[in-house]
């Protein structure tokens, strides 16, 4: 039922998303409801949310408890005059449900808080969807396939480039060889749903710090850099024979090599597994060695990186970056996980407005007490 739900455009087109020049913003724009202010009569958009001529607006009773958000003291006020009483109290009947509190009384509807005039186009489609999908609109969480389920339906791009001579096969190697490789996050490498990774790998000789050959690509599995680090040095161990020093910037693979074949990893183990394979089949040894990222030609200058090293890393990461842009996700699919994103933020937003009202203005502290004595194991 889930599926239900999708934003316009849902497929993969972006034609149907909301965008800020329309207006609609599905939902997430400002709401053109008016607002009371203290001192002022209510707009013609709050008073058609009041409840019918002759249903107080306002309830008092012995259970109910006073407003404690200082944003609305202004509006209280007002409704305390209008109505001829000395305090507000709460509009909700003891046997008000939360999800009316929230989303369906007309005086949490009239507050003056942005975050709830900001959301008060979503009330109608937050009261259809109470049954399916009480877990986003009662407490603001996304169910997985609206975006990890989403992104999941995208095969990864994990083509390889690859230019030089082991285009024929496993190349081998000359003589003093000298290579780097580097992963890259991507655009979006801060998010793990979206994070599509790539990785690189260059190969020059002692001799003449010039690339000659070079390879690229995706990683399967979870798109993560330390995966798409390990991945570049498992291509190259698969794809080469001979002798070759290795710079890369990334520490946890130089460290896992160094500890050998018999340690167990915690993550990655289907990569370690393909490389100490690979490192067992081929012929010569890879010598692996960090080298510090990203590099300046001043700190290049004060002897923190050897200059081969410096010059292929560079290389290496260029070559990684742009795997990683091609193996991105379409625009239109990185826009709907961001419109859910902003939807999730207004709805939280709106149900941490409500439940402030809740609060008493100087609420008791519980301390929790301290044992005398230390706890026996």
């Amino acid at each position: 039922d889930s599926d239900s739900w999708k934003p316009k455009g849902a497929a993969g087109s972006k034609e149907n998303l909301p965008s800020p020049s329309d207006g609609s913003d599905g939902g997430l724009s400002e709401s053109s409801q008016g607002s009371v202010k203290s001192g002022s009569s209510m707009s013609s958009a709050q008073s058609s949310m009041a409840p019918p001529a002759g249903e107080p607006l306002v309830r008092r009773g012995s259970r109910a408890k006073t407003l404690g958000s200082a944003d609305n003291k202004a509006l209280a006020s007002d409704i305390a005059a209008k109505l001829g009483v000395r305090k507000v109290r709460s509009a909700w009947p003891r046997s008000a449900t939360f999800e009316h509190q929230v989303w369906e009384c007309p005086w949490t509807k009239a507050l003056d808080d942005p975050r709830i005039q900001a959301t008060n186009g979503l009330c109608s489609e937050a009261k259809a969807g109470f049954e399916r999908q009480a877990g986003f609109w009662m407490r603001g969480l996304v169910p997985w396939d609206w975006t990890f389920g989403r992104v999941a339906e995208h095969a990864l791009n994990s083509k390889t480039r690859i230019f030089g001579p082991w285009s024929n096969g496993v190349w081998v190697l000359p003589d003093q060889a000298i290579a780097a490789t580097d992963g890259s996050g991507g655009e979006h490498s801060a998010d793990p749903r979206l994070r599509r990774v790539g990785w690189g790998a260059v190969v020059s000789t002692a001799y003449a710090v010039w690339p000659i050959a070079w390879a690229s690509g995706g990683v399967q599995g979870t798109q993560t850099v330390p995966r798409a680090e390990l991945q570049a040095l498992v291509w190259l161990a698969q794809n080469t024979s001979g002798t070759v020093d290795v710079a890369i910037d990334a520490a946890y693979v130089v460290k896992g090599v160094a500890k050998g074949p018999r340690f167990v990893h915690d993550n990655h183990m289907d990569l370690w597994s393909a490389l100490w394979s690979a490192m067992r089949n081929r012929v010569g040894k890879i010598n692996a060695f960090w080298t510090k990222s990203h590099c300046s030609l001043d700190q290049l200058e004060q002897g923190l990186a050897i200059t081969w090293a410096f010059v292929l890393n560079h290389v290496a990461d260029q070559l990684a970056d742009e795997a990683a842009e091609k193996a991105q996700l379409p625009a239109a699919v990185v826009d709907i996980v961001r419109w859910i994103d902003a939807r999730a933020s207004k709805v939280q937003s709106r149900l941490l407005a409500a439940s402030m009202l809740w609060l008493p203005d100087n609420p008791d502290t519980e301390v929790a007490p301290v044992p005398d004595s230390p706890l026996q194991a």
